[in-house]
């Protein structure tokens, strides 16, 4: 490896002492979850996801990095959450990451994504990082250090440590909501597994029509008020995503081929 110029290190100097305390609290991070390579929606190949606590390892397979993630495997123990899209009252491409209690860089910063570039707000300080899928987890790399020292997510939740995403999202007076998971139609793949939250339900009959929150067959939720990653597999499908869960709403997601 050849050795770093003179202008390359006056140009690491100018990154601000805040960007610094993101990237290089992450050392290099143990991988302490695994998950066997998967099919995506529409091939034969079946899927294992690994979860712990409120996090899960996505499957290695094509991905949509929108959702709620959480970091994972800190040696020093910080965390930090990350909404990426689809945040309530923001624009789609929205961006917010919530560093906890601990981090020398606690607080929250917003940005925006683009393809998988985020660009933070000026306000901020902070060059751009790249998020994107490393084996069975995904990577946020500032271009500062290393970039297998970058900070490692799985799917997980939005914790409130920073505040809710929204006002619609606030669980102050404990208000709850219900999720429901259906099919239309006999997919040819047998149950299809839906977890939510680390908690695995079953979707095993159909519906010409949408059904009511709480049908039978239906995996059927019921939750504080938020927005939530969800997994779902059968033999041959899976599918993951994102639901919101409203005060004492009723939210669908239908699971087709």
């Amino acid at each position: 490896m050849k050795k770093r110029g003179i202008a390359q290190k006056i140009g690491l100097l100018s990154f601000i002492l805040l960007v610094l305390s993101i990237t290089f609290s992450c050392e290099k991070e143990a991988i302490n979850k695994t998950s066997s390579d998967g099919g995506t929606i529409g091939n034969t190949a079946t899927t294992t996801t690994t979860t712990t606590g409120n996090t899960t390892v996505i499957p290695n397979t094509s991905f949509n990095p929108y959702g709620i993630w959480q970091r994972f495997g800190s040696p020093k123990g910080y965390k930090t959450d990350l909404a990426v899209g689809n945040i309530p009252g923001e624009p789609a491409n929205r961006v917010y990451m919530c560093e906890h209690p601990g981090s020398p860089s606690e607080g929250l910063y917003k940005g925006y994504i683009n393809g998988n570039i985020i660009t933070w707000d000026s306000e901020f300080g902070l060059p751009n990082a790249e998020f994107k899928q490393v084996n069975n987890y995904m990577t946020l790399y500032f271009n500062v250090g290393l970039p297998e020292d970058a900070g490692k997510y799985a799917r997980g939740i939005w914790t409130n440590t920073c505040g809710p995403l929204s006002k619609e999202n606030t669980n102050e007076n404990g208000s709850v909501g219900n999720l429901l998971f259906w099919t239309a139609s006999d997919l040819g793949c047998g149950d299809i597994q839906v977890t939510v939250e680390g908690v695995t339900k079953t979707i095993d009959s159909y519906y010409s029509a949408s059904p009511s929150c709480g049908s039978t067959g239906c995996a059927n939720f019921t939750l504080p008020v938020g927005v939530y990653s969800y997994t779902a597999s059968c033999s041959s499908y899976t599918w993951n995503g994102t639901i919101s869960c409203t005060n004492n709403g009723c939210s669908k997601m239908q699971f087709i081929q």
